[in-house]
């Protein structure tokens, strides 16, 4: 059933609006490079941990304020042009991980400061450099994630059976490092990475 639904991914589809979903069980949404305007049809969906809205037409984030569980929101390449439209996250008291970059909000006197005033205790893609590495192995662990059954169809000289095997593998080592803290993060990203290339590169 559409409502129980927790992973969706509707990126690089050419929308421009959507009407408003009663998805309460979603968790990750991938709106990707869209035309989308507003985000006023998340706002039920109070179960998302994760959104990905990048290289959309967004010009403010208040309609987010409702996710009490939101972790991660990744925003870059929007039209966020004031700290106003961007203070309204400071309701998402789980709000771990932003990315900002790509906005005109960027090029704004004392930028970093006024961020990490109305935003204490998150990390910026753009402004935590000891974080950067989370945003970018985000993507690679989702693509993962949504994927493993193409992999465990296509994986190369392998038999369905092992493939199987090798995808339940993969789902396993990607929840293994969803939300972690820097410390743990770090001790898992590059194993993590050696043995995927190991396996399917």
């Amino acid at each position: 059933m559409l409502k129980n639904v927790k992973i969706l991914n509707l990126s690089g589809n050419f929308i421009e609006d959507i009407k408003k979903i009663e998805l309460f069980s979603l968790e990750f949404i991938n709106l990707e490079k869209n035309q989308i305007k507003s985000l006023n049809f998340l706002e039920n969906s109070v179960n998302l941990k994760e959104i990905h809205i990048a290289e959309n037409r967004i010009k403010t984030v208040a309609n987010l304020m409702k996710l009490k569980e939101l972790i991660f929101l990744d925003i870059s390449d929007n039209l966020i042009e004031n700290f106003d439209a961007l203070g309204m996250l400071s309701f998402n008291v789980k709000l771990k991980f932003v990315n900002l970059s790509g906005n005109s909000l960027e090029k704004k006197s004392n930028f970093k400061n006024n961020v990490k005033k109305l935003l204490s205790g998150v990390f910026f893609e753009n402004l935590d450099s000891k974080f950067s590495c989370f945003f970018s192995f985000r993507k690679i662990a989702f693509n993962l994630k949504e994927n493993f059954e193409r992999i465990r169809e296509k994986s190369l000289n392998l038999n369905k059976k092992k493939a199987f095997v090798l995808a339940g593998k993969i789902k396993e080592e990607y929840s293994s490092i969803t939300y972690r803290e820097e410390s743990e993060f770090e001790k898992k990203k590059e194993a993590f990475l050696v043995n995927l290339r190991r396996k399917i590169l």
